[in-house]
């Protein structure tokens, strides 16, 4: 009983398949989990159900992967793309609402996907956030639902198995094959192999486009938010900072040529003093680092429209 009314154990955010998407968040759930507030539309987007006609507000689409989502480890009202709503709100006259499309994981190939099958929801502005490591990722397919134990698709029998299969277990595996997993290259492991990178870079490029292209006919303009890793910006023992550097300068190349604003955060936050209080993990910022993005992002919203 105490998991499961203390920590939300046993009744966990479900995921569902999609063929073109990969996957996404079911729909309409709303959960509370490790005291934080979880709640999925019905277009699967971490918000309140919202209308499809946008006539009284100003609405802005942000598509992400996990650092949009915020994790379980993020109340609704602490993600990026709520605190960014908070803020232009205050701030103007006009009431703005900004969708979190967003999941565990994505691609540039999935935020792609998801928009050529829903749409824009008749946003002004599109914002798409892409990360350092998601230039040269694969898109994410739907292997991982109902399998990976951090994709469930059906809930636990009850919340000592979770608490078991999701948490302990995955634990004591890494524990004990911790010395097989040890990099034997100055690279991340799953970027050892270079040409698989190439490729995959290249791919998302052409799906980059694509994305720029599909936004933009639907009236909205694009805008892109390249989020960090925690190395890139503070300094650490894995002395990855540099990796992307050949990645980054192409894309960012790729979207003057297409005429796409950025705000380069790795750019922005190296060297930052605070940097290291923005962030809970090797990825993903804190509600702190949430706060910063958003206002990193109205400053730029501003200067952009």
């Amino acid at each position: 009983v105490v998991l499961r009314t203390m920590w939300g154990l046993g009744g966990p955010l479900l995921s569902e398949k999609d063929p073109e998407v990969g996957y996404y968040f079911r729909s309409n759930q709303q959960i509370r989990r490790f005291g934080k507030n979880i709640q999925i539309n019905q277009y699967h987007q971490r918000n309140a159900p919202i209308s499809t006609s946008s006539t009284e507000i100003t609405r802005i689409l942000m598509v992400g992967d996990s650092v949009t989502f915020g994790g379980t480890q993020t109340d609704q009202h602490d993600t990026i793309t709520a605190c960014l709503e908070d803020r232009l709100n205050v701030r103007s006259g006009t009431r703005y609402e900004v969708l979190n499309a967003s999941a565990g994981s994505w691609r540039i190939g999935n935020h792609l996907a998801y928009v050529r099958k829903f749409g824009t929801f008749q946003s002004a502005i599109v914002i798409y956030q892409i990360g350092s490591s998601d230039l040269l990722e694969p898109k994410s397919n739907s292997d991982p639902v109902g399998v990976d134990p951090n994709y469930p698709d059906r809930r636990p029998f009850c919340a000592i198995s979770e608490l078991f299969t999701r948490y302990v277990l995955p634990k004591v595996k890494s524990h004990m094959f911790r010395a097989d997993t040890s990099r034997q290259s100055s690279l991340p492991g799953s970027f050892a192999n270079l040409q698989p990178a190439e490729s995959c870079f290249a791919s998302n490029m052409v799906w980059f486009q694509e994305a720029v292209v599909l936004a933009r006919a639907s009236g909205a303009k694009v805008m892109v938010v390249h989020t960090p890793d925690r190395d890139e910006v503070v300094a650490g023992p894995s002395g990855f900072a540099t990796f992307y550097k050949s990645y980054r300068q192409q894309f960012l190349q790729l979207c003057i040529e297409l005429n796409v604003p950025v705000v380069n955060l790795p750019q922005q936050w190296r060297g930052a003093p605070n940097a290291s209080k923005w962030f809970r993990d090797g990825i993903h910022p804190n509600p702190l680092g949430n706060k910063e993005v958003a206002k990193i992002l109205d400053e730029a919203l501003v200067r952009f429209r």
